[in-house]
This record gives structure tokens, sequence and C-alpha cells, in this order.
């Protein structure tokens, strides 16, 4: 409700589309986007998209997400219709990926130094596990994992989700 209620806002505000940089929040999306008129920018399909786009031969993505993003399968859905197995940590690298995020030591603590290798070891594991690319499937998580930390390409949802919203706002050239 507080989604829509704050959608709405943005709606009376008259904008051209409305963005949501929190990916556990997408699984709200057809809920929300049923009570607007104005679009939402799906970042989980904008996130598949560039990955079948800039590398067609991945099958299998490595997701570092929270434990509520995975859950949700807000990834899982989209992915799986694009042909994209998704891996996942196992239940105790889950528990580092939140307590990187969430702990006192963590990211949203301000901390990322130890949250980073944390996080860095966990991706590392899904590459081991078959991962051909990470997605930072949190918005802390872009913070601290980059491309020159793993051997195979990591995709910030954050970053697509910034170029849409540009190429949106520009309009067609």
């Amino acid at each position: 409700p507080e989604m829509i209620a704050t959608a709405k806002n943005l709606e009376k505000a008259k904008v051209d589309f409305i963005l949501i940089p929190c990916n556990t929040a997408h699984y709200f999306l057809p809920q929300l986007q049923k009570s607007l008129s104005v679009p939402v920018v799906d970042m989980i399909e904008e996130v598949a998209a560039e990955i079948l786009k800039r590398f067609p031969e991945v099958e299998r993505v490595g997701l570092i997400a929270t434990t509520g993003s995975i859950k949700s399968g807000v990834y899982h859905r989209i992915f799986k219709k694009r042909g994209l197995k998704i891996i996942t940590p196992d239940e105790k690298q889950q528990l580092i990926v939140m307590e990187a995020i969430y702990g006192k030591e963590g990211i949203k603590a301000g901390e990322f130094e130890k949250p980073g290798q944390k996080v860095i070891d966990v991706a590392q594991n899904l590459i081991k596990k078959g991962a051909q690319l990470i997605v930072a499937g949190c918005t802390e998580i872009s913070l601290i994992l980059k491309k020159e930390d793993i051997t195979v390409p990591v995709i910030d949802p954050l970053e697509i989700l910034a170029r849409v919203a540009v190429s949106k706002a520009l309009g067609p050239e």
C-alpha cells in the first residue's frame, strides 16, 4: 500500500515513468503497475535483457541477493522465461550474504572491506557451482562487488537501471 501511495504521488506529479532501485521491491511490481497509468520500469526484465544481449552464451547466472529476493523468486520467474538458470548460495553462504548486508559490521552499517571479502567469497563459490556471471541482486551488493573482484562478469542492476532511465529521459534520437 505504501508503494502504491508513493507511486500515485509521482503519477500526480506527471512523471513519465517510475524507477524502483530496490531488487526485492520488484516482487510487488505487478500489483503496483495495475494501480497506475504511468509505466514502471521493470529492472529485473532489463537485467535479463542486458545479459542476453551482452552475454548470449551465458546459461547459468549466479545471484547474490537478500533472502527475501531469492525466496520471492523475483529473478527466478523472469530469468526462467528467458532461458537463464539461476544459481543461488546454499543456506550457509546465504547467511553470510545477509550478515554482509545487515550485520553489525555490514554494508548498511557503513562497512565495506570485511563484507566485501565475504561477498567475493560467496561469488567465487557460485562460480565453482557453474555460474558464468554474477548478478549483484541487492543495492548493497552493487556497492561492493566489482568486475575486477572475480573471474566472470558482474552485472549491476542499478547501473542498468540508470542507463535505461537516461535513455528513456532523452527519448528517441
